[in-house]
């Protein structure tokens, strides 16, 4: 058997996949024809996607230094008092109407209710003063006559009410001499009182001797010391004072009777001394009134004189009532107004973002007490540089990104532009004079109004950071 030798060279050179001798020149050919056209049509791919780019590019500005625009509606108290209620907390939701807090309304129910009375004094008032206006010209023609009657009329009455008068001082005089009598009498009669019951006590004390005695003469009978003689008198003159201490009570209860008698009869006198000063005090009224009356009328008679006067002085009286409501329903509608404020309500939906305001405390108006942060904020606040506002105007549309929701693009338009750059506007703007001045970009604030209807729904929270893209192709 014949040994095969193999080399090892050509082994490797089959394993990597090489040509054990040169290539065709076909093959070289064919491979020119191939790759040169391909890297001339990806050049010119890459041409193109480049020349679209730079136009998109340049018909476009953008910035990362943007934000949701923070937008905080404060919640104030428009009226001073007490905090009854806290309804809602930080971080929840409201909507626009919703009782926040309630501040104690009892004063201004009250305002409220002194309102509504003041008005109705008012309106009764100015219906008044028109009914005199009428009256004052339908009676032009006869004021005179029927005030002369008004005096006279007057007149009798003051003179019936003097007579009154007269009548109710002589039944005072009367009455207190009445009640000075029954005071006599009732002292009189407590001496009786007091003269019955030593009787009384006289009499108890003589029928207890009595029979004393009776019982002894009784004991020395039996002892044959007395004779039954003596012993009958003895019980005799017992028998007999014991009926003089019921004479006694008798009269005793007869006096106390008596006492009682006279004091109703100075209670009567007491009472007719009050009835007869109470007339007198009528009486005595009745008589101011009726010179009152008596002046008025006189005075009457005098403004029946001037009639047409008369009539513009109540029409001029008729126009203030007239002004006096008005005023009193301004007060009316002031006081409703007062009272609907001691319920604070929610100006939007949103989320309380701040409680600045517990139960029991005295808040003032104008006194912050919520801060409302709507649920989708609306505006973007955009720091374009200086040098990208050359074609960026109000009304342009923008399409930018948020942080927060990765891959979702939010559209937009341009609104308006600050009149002046970020650092202008600081809190301590940047004054440079110490000569190294360095020259920066500035940046100029953009606000940017969100479209609702064509982003993502999706919540915008304030301060969120976002990417704003301007089309700045051609002017909207």
């Amino acid at each position: 058997m014949e040994e095969t030798t193999i080399d090892k060279d050509s082994i490797r050179d089959v394993d990597e996949g090489e040509p054990a001798g040169p290539p065709p020149r076909g093959g070289r050919l064919l491979r020119r024809r191939v790759i040169l056209p391909a890297m001339l049509i990806l050049l010119a791919v890459v041409v193109a996607l480049g020349g679209r780019w730079y136009a998109y590019s340049a018909g476009r500005v953008s910035t990362d230094d943007a934000q949701i625009e923070p937008e905080v509606y404060p919640v104030s108290a428009r009226i001073a008092g007490h905090v009854l209620r806290v309804k809602v907390d930080e971080n929840w939701s409201v909507r626009a109407g919703d009782v926040m807090a309630e501040i104690d309304p009892r004063d201004y129910q009250v305002a409220l209710d002194e309102s509504q009375a003041a008005l109705e004094q008012a309106q009764a008032s100015a219906q008044a003063a028109v009914g005199t206006v009428s009256v004052t010209q339908r009676t032009g023609g006869a004021g005179i006559s029927q005030a002369q009657a008004s005096v006279a009329s007057a007149l009798a009455k003051q003179v019936m009410s003097e007579s009154d008068r007269a009548s109710a001082l002589s039944q005072i005089s009367s009455a207190r001499a009445a009640e000075r009598a029954s005071q006599a009498a009732v002292e009189m009669a407590r001496k009786d009182v007091s003269s019955a019951r030593a009787a009384v006590t006289g009499a108890i004390a003589v029928a207890d001797q009595a029979a004393k005695d009776a019982t002894r003469m009784e004991s020395l009978v039996k002892q044959g010391a007395v004779s039954t003689q003596a012993r009958d008198a003895a019980i005799a003159q017992s028998v007999t004072a014991q009926a003089s201490v019921q004479v006694a009570e008798a009269r005793l209860s007869s006096a106390e009777a008596a006492v009682i008698q006279a004091q109703e009869r100075a209670r009567q006198s007491a009472a007719a001394v009050t009835q007869a000063e109470q007339s007198a005090g009528a009486a005595k009224a009745a008589i101011e009134q009726a010179k009152a009356a008596v002046r008025q009328a006189q005075a009457g008679e005098q403004s029946s004189l001037s009639n047409p006067q008369q009539v513009r002085v109540r029409r001029s009286e008729a126009s203030g009532a007239r002004a006096q409501v008005a005023a009193a329903h301004a007060r009316l509608e002031q006081a409703k107004l007062n009272l609907s404020y001691t319920r604070v309500v929610a100006p939007i939906d949103g989320i309380v973002a701040a409680k600045n305001v517990q139960e029991g405390q005295y808040v003032q108006p104008g006194q912050s007490l919520f801060a409302i942060a709507p649920r989708l904020h609306t505006h973007i606040l955009a720091n374009f540089k200086e040098t990208q506002l050359r074609k960026i105007r109000p009304g342009q549309k923008v399409a930018f990104t948020v942080d927060a929701y990765p891959g979702l693009t939010f559209r937009g338009r341009v609104e308006s532009i600050s009149p002046g750059t970020g650092s202008v506007f600081a809190l301590l703007p940047p004054e440079n004079a110490s000569g190294n001045f360095t020259k920066v970009v500035q940046r100029v604030p953009v606000r940017i109004a969100v479209d609702e209807r064509t982003s993502p729904q999706r919540e915008l929270r304030a301060g969120m950071s976002v990417v704003a893209t301007i089309d700045v192709a051609k002017e909207r």
